[in-house]
């Protein structure tokens, strides 16, 4: 299995209806034969898993419309598969690196990476190229030691917004928070879903879904479905930044106008619950930037 049948079983088992192989082709942008191919590699990893196949309907296109418990074992199956079974394409590979990187608490050998995306020394240095592109596109270092490995270094500010910036191009802000938050996916996608656990690896949510809530009380609004993610999502970086020592510094002068502002005060409550739940202690700078994102 790899990233496409992953997506192209899901759009099947949700469809409910008969689909034909050219609207998948056009769907999917690829060739009538590539998707019969991958439709092929479906039923073989189906019939392994002892799962109904495909349905094929002369003059009316595939069908999957396997059982609720059917269904579920194969989100199990898909979200359980190893980098050894999942075939991992070079954009996939960069993403995990770019998770590792941004995960880890200092450097990471090139070794390490090489096993955790199962290819070689080789491959992963090749790999690192672009990826040092786009680090240093996003206002930060790419460090390179000999036996010690890599690591990316840079204001923790902009440490957060490129984490933010990275998980943005594969995946939108609430479907981050549904594999956040989801221990069955509707719409899987394997690679999305290693990199918001690792990044939030051993994170509950909730505790900053109640503070956000708090937020609307205190400041008589509702926030949009995708504005309400996107805060958890920040925040929940920002509690897993702080639990690793990654602080926020702002200048005395930003910080200064943001006291004045009403959303300060409401950030203030906030902190004060998120540092009780998390049992961290939260600086006043980290106060600042959930007051700028309130506002």
């Amino acid at each position: 299995m790899n990233e496409r049948r992953t997506r192209l079983i899901c759009q099947l088992m949700s469809g409910g209806k008969p689909v034909r192989i050219l609207d998948l082709a056009n769907t999917l942008n690829l060739s009538s034969r590539t998707v019969r191919y991958d439709l092929d590699k479906i039923d073989d990893f189906l019939k392994a898993n002892k799962l109904p196949l495909l349905t094929r309907k002369p003059n009316s296109g595939i069908e999957y419309a396997p059982t609720a418990s059917e269904k579920q074992k194969i989100y199990s199956l898909l979200e359980g598969i190893s980098n050894y079974e999942y075939i991992l394409t070079p954009r996939e590979r960069k993403r995990i690196i770019l998770a590792e990187l941004f995960q880890a608490k200092g450097y990471i050998t090139i070794d390490d990476l090489a096993n955790r995306v199962s290819v070689s020394r080789g491959t992963i240095l090749n790999d690192l190229k672009g990826i040092q592109d786009w680090i240093l596109s996003q206002g930060l270092r790419f460090e390179s030691l000999p036996h010690f490995g890599v690591k990316v270094n840079g204001c923790e500010k902009d440490v957060r917004k490129a984490v933010i910036s990275f998980l943005s191009e594969s995946i939108d802000v609430e479907n981050a928070l549904n594999l956040l938050k989801a221990s069955a996916l509707v719409e899987i996608d394997i690679v999305a879903e290693r990199q918001i656990k690792k990044l939030f690896e051993d994170l509950d949510s909730l505790p900053i879904e109640e503070s956000i809530g708090l937020a609307e009380q205190q400041l008589n609004i509702t926030f949009s479905d995708s504005a309400f993610s996107s805060l958890v999502i920040h925040l929940a970086l920002a509690v897993k930044r702080m639990q690793s020592g990654k602080i926020i510094v702002m200048p005395e002068n930003e910080l200064s106008k943001l006291r004045s502002a009403k959303e300060f005060a409401v950030a203030s409550l906030m902190v004060v619950e998120l540092g009780r739940r998390y049992n961290i202690q939260i600086p006043e700078d980290e106060t600042g930037y959930i007051t700028m994102h309130l506002l």
